[in-house]
Parts: structure tokens; sequence; C-alpha cells
């Protein structure tokens, strides 16, 4: 057998339970490209599945056993999916495979050159640094990443060329169905812990995803992390370390952070960023270390990275209304948290942080941590937990509120339990100069345009009278 043959037989005709997700309606988008039969099912009817739709993929609202078509030969699933999901039940009844998500995406990798991006923060920034390195050194890459890239018009790009970048997710252990010919690792901590038993077991799994990958292989490491640095003394394959730390093969050096990028330099080349944040040094340097391993010059490595502009909910800029900001950020990880203030103390304005937190699990395993995170901010506002299907437990958004104080008693802290609190809470207060920064990784962000809209109304010029 080819050592990129996969051991799982994927049948050319899926249907994907649930396609409208990040990471399924990726790999459906690239499943259907290369003239495979795809359809699909979702609760939702938003832009994702709307733009799967226009590439003539059928997909269904709501799921129910008459949903698979008789020629669906596999049903790709998610780990949110369930077995008493009726299209589940069906398959079942049919005697037709189910495929976890990451073993089609595991497919699709061994058909190209790839690199997988991990790590427990950047990955998503840092798979859409090499999509615009690729991009603008024409090789036509295949992309898949877990949010939306303006420069592809979405989260996934089928391209001709030799190349795929993949987002790997390391959330459920399901990344070791994965295939890579480079892997980068961009930090690794506490998270997932719904999973996850500790740190150690999360560096244990990522260590057998790299020891089952060919000698050829190679690791794109952050020295700077010491979670990295232990993994690195159980994987036995080639690797190249980045980082701030003078043992790094590729060191970072000479960083000028602002409020409008950075500047830097590695390796002999002068690097210019448009986003913000020591953090994205990092993330960049890790996209020009691999993408220089595939043999792609620095001309257009520098115009890449000096052209992008970020991926959808990555410190994105919602709005300005008299002078008042609105950016929503994905961060959901206090080392997420403290990445994104730092790059928001830059602009040098008064902060107003509203963070959602993402899990019961995870709030609960690192109350401590988030209560440390909101330092040198104007106010803080807390937000009920988004649970993503959990059970609530005894720790909650206001035990959150509660030891934010207790760290910083001179802090303004508020805890704000809906879109609805937050909007009649700030709509208020804010004034001309001051930045509001959305934080989570669940409905937070539909809390931007009410905001917006509230400020609007609040801030418009009286009407002239006759």
């Amino acid at each position: 057998m080819n050592q990129k043959d996969y051991p799982v037989n994927i049948p050319q005709s899926l249907h994907f339970v649930g396609i409208g997700g990040v990471g399924m309606s990726a790999i459906a988008q690239v499943w259907h490209s290369k003239g495979r039969p795809v359809s699909g099912s979702d609760t939702s009817t938003g832009t994702t599945v709307q733009r799967l739709q226009g590439y003539g993929i059928e997909i269904h609202q709501g799921h129910a056993a008459e949903n698979l078509r008789e020629d669906v030969a596999g049903v790709v699933l998610s780990t949110a999916v369930n077995a008493q999901n009726p299209e589940v039940q069906e398959a079942q009844r049919r005697g037709l495979p189910l495929f976890h998500r990451s073993q089609v995406l595991g497919a699709l990798m061994r058909e190209k050159t790839s690199i997988a991006v991990s790590g427990t923060h950047g990955k998503t920034t840092t798979t859409g640094m090499i999509a615009s390195i690729m991009i603008e050194a024409d090789v036509d890459p295949t992309v898949l990443i877990g949010g939306d890239l303006a420069e592809m018009g979405g989260n996934a790009r089928s391209g001709q060329g030799p190349f795929l970048v993949a987002e790997a997710d390391e959330s459920d252990k399901s990344i070791r169905n994965l295939w890579a010919d480079v892997v980068i690792v961009t930090n690794l901590e506490g998270d997932h812990l719904e999973h996850y038993r500790d740190l150690d077991e999360i560096i244990e799994v990522m260590a057998t995803f790299i020891n089952t990958l060919p000698t050829s292989a190679k690791l794109v490491a952050c020295i700077d992390c010491a979670g990295v640095r232990e993994l690195l003394t159980r994987v036995h394959c080639q690797v190249v370390t980045y980082g701030f730390d003078a043992d790094a093969d590729y060191r970072i050096e000479q960083e000028h952070l602002t409020a409008g990028g950075s500047t830097f330099r590695v390796a002999g080349q002068d690097v210019a960023l448009q986003v913000p944040g020591r953090h994205n040094i990092a993330n960049a340097t890790a996209a020009l270390v691999a993408t220089r391993m595939l043999g792609i010059e620095e001309a257009p490595t520098a115009v890449g990275l000096a052209s992008f502009t970020g991926v959808k909910r990555r410190f994105q800029t919602v709005g300005n209304v008299g002078g008042i900001t609105v950016i929503d950020d994905y961060a959901h990880h206090p080392s997420e948290i403290k990445a994104t203030l730092d790059a928001a103390r830059l602009l040098n304005r008064r902060v107003h942080a509203v963070f959602q937190p993402h899990r019961h699990s995870r709030l609960e395993a690192l109350l401590d941590d988030f209560a440390r995170s909101f330092h040198n901010v104007g106010a803080v506002a807390i937000m009920d937990t988004y649970s993503a299907g959990e059970a609530p437990r005894k720790v909650d958004a206001a035990s959150l509120a509660r030891l934010i104080s207790s760290y910083e008693p001179g802090l303004e802290v508020t805890h704000t339990p809906n879109a609805a609190a937050v909007v009649g809470h700030l709509s208020g207060t804010l004034a001309p100069g001051d930045l509001v920064l959305l934080l989570g990784a669940g409905d937070i962000t539909q809390v931007a345009q009410p905001l917006l809209a509230a400020l609007e109304l609040r801030l418009a010029p009286p009407a002239k009278t006759a």
C-alpha cells in the first residue's frame, strides 16, 4: 500500500449531518469540488449553508431519515452529532458506514502535499496567513480553515495546485485521523478538558498523531511554549523551531508593535503585518517557516503576510459610531483573552471588554485563569455561559464576575446575562473614543449590530426644526 493511501475506504457519495458547521462545511465544499456527490442537512439556513447551496450541494433544513438519498454511500458526522439523530439511525438501518469528519479531511490531506496547522491558539489565523502567502505565490492551494477569509470568500478554497493547508482541530482527539507532510504546533495549553484528562494527555495525543506520520514529515514548533517543548521530547520527526526564544531555529527579532500592525525580522527577512499583537508575529513566523519549507520564496511571502487583513471574528472591527469602535474576537481561553487585550491596548483607548464564557466545563476548569485575564481594562461585562450543549455547573458567569472583582477591586465588573442586557448597559455609558471588545466563541457576535444601532440612536444629531 502506498504510504499515503488511507486505511479507511471513504466512498465517493457522502451525506454530511450538520453540514453548516465551520469544519464540516469546508470539507463538504472541497469534497464536492472534486466531482464527488455531496448532500447534507442542518438546522441552520445561514450564509454558510446558502454558500454551499450556491455550489449546487443539496441541503435539507432539519434532520430526517428521508434526507438520505438512495445514492448515499456514507454519512459524515462531527463529534456534536449523537446516535439519536434520525439520519444516523437511518444510515445504520441501511448498513451505511459512518465517518467522523476528521477521517474525510484526512483522506483529502493525503491527496496533496499538506500542512496541518495545530495548537491551542492561533490555528485559524496561521492557516489564513499561509493561504494568503500561497495565493500570492500563485500556487493555487486548497485551503480548509475554521473561519471566513476575505481572500477566499469563505472558509474553504478548492485549488488545482499541489498544496493543501488545513486547520487541524485537536479539541476531541480526532486529529489522530489526519495526515500532513508539515505539521505546525503553535502552542499547547490545557483546554477542551471535557475530552482530555489534563495537558499531559493533550501533548500525548499530539505526539501520537505526529509519530504516525512518515519520517519525512517535518514539525514546525513554537519553542516559546512550555507545552510544545514537552512535545518535542516525545516526537521522532525532523523538528524546526521558531519563536522569540534565543534557542529558536527561526528567532524573531526587532519586533515593533503599533496599533496598525507590526514589523519584525526573522531569518534575514523583514516582515510587516496589518494585524496587531505580538501573538500575530508568532503566527506569521510559523506561516513563513512552513511555506519556506515548501519552496515558496521570500517575495510572495512578504506580500502575502503584509496583505493579510485577518479572519472573520479575529479582532474584526464591526463598526464605528460617534467615535466608539466595536471589535469582535473569537478569544475564549485565558491566554487568548490576554493576547487580544494586549493588542487592544496598542490602540490607546479605554477598553470595555465583554466576555461570554464558552462551555461550562471550560469555565469551571479555568475559572481562576479567566479571572486573572482582565487587567488594565476600563470595564468588564460578563455574559452568561454559552453552553454548547453542556449541562450547567455550580461555577457560572456570576461566579466569574465576583472573582474578577476580588482580583481587580477598582475595576467596574458587571454581570450582563444576555445580549439585551449588554446593549442596555453599554449603550448608555460609552463615550467617544471608547473601544468595545466582544470576546467569546458562542453567540456573543450577535451583540455587535444591536449595540451599534443603539449607539446610532443615542448619538444621532437632533433633527432640525423648521
